[in-house]
């Protein structure tokens, strides 16, 4: 791929199977030439909805350890646990889902209207903090709502030739993965000063 300064993009084969291509530029709209740097477009779009149904709802052995989803992480937490920050100026659990579920409706948007609204990333952060168990318990209930809306709308993309369809998917995946791990170390780090061993948190 040295040298080469064009961009993935989505077009249809002569046999009108959507593909992805590698060039410089896209085809002329009256080629019937199959370029010679194609990936099926299935080969993309189906290993990137496992992992992200394997980072929310349930593991495949993809990259994740067993039962270790986003999901499966917060069943077990409570809402003392997600009121905690684990050293001064850090985010507490409810606050990193908050900001989960909030960036999960931000790019449903993104993909849906194919614009990128102008939204305050900072205000999550500064506001929410600790829960009681019905803030937390509704908190996991959008969150999963959130998450079901935006999976609902990519499973019915067609051609994912939108502008921000597969940029917008690997960008839900890497971010929910991004605060998953953080989550599970800030749990492991909590759990582990309520233990009374200060120190010695380790991966859950």
């Amino acid at each position: 791929m040295s040298g080469i300064k064009g961009r993935f993009y989505v077009r249809r084969s002569v046999l009108d199977e959507p593909v992805l291509a590698t060039g410089p530029c896209p085809p002329t709209p009256d080629s019937q030439q199959v370029m010679t740097h194609q990936i099926e477009l299935k080969r993309i779009t189906e290993p990137l909805l496992e992992a992200l149904d394997e980072t929310f709802n349930t593991t495949h052995g993809i990259y994740l350890d067993r039962n270790t989803s986003l999901v499966q992480t917060l069943a077990s937490v409570s809402a003392e646990e997600a009121s905690q920050a684990i050293s001064p100026g850090t985010a507490t659990i409810a606050a990193q889902v908050e900001h989960v579920r909030f960036y999960l409706d931000v790019l449903h948007d993104v993909i849906a209207t194919k614009q990128i609204p102008k939204v305050d990333w900072r205000e999550i952060w500064n506001t929410v903090t600790t829960v009681n168990s019905d803030e937390w318990e509704n908190s996991k209930r959008r969150l999963e709502q959130s998450h079901q809306r935006v999976m609902d709308m990519i499973n019915e993309l067609d051609d994912w030739s939108g502008e921000y369809d597969i940029a917008g998917a690997i960008s839900i995946l890497a971010h929910t993965a991004y605060h998953l791990g953080g989550i599970r170390q800030a749990l492991a780090a909590v759990r582990s000063r309520d233990a009374g061993s200060p120190g010695e948190s380790k991966l859950l």
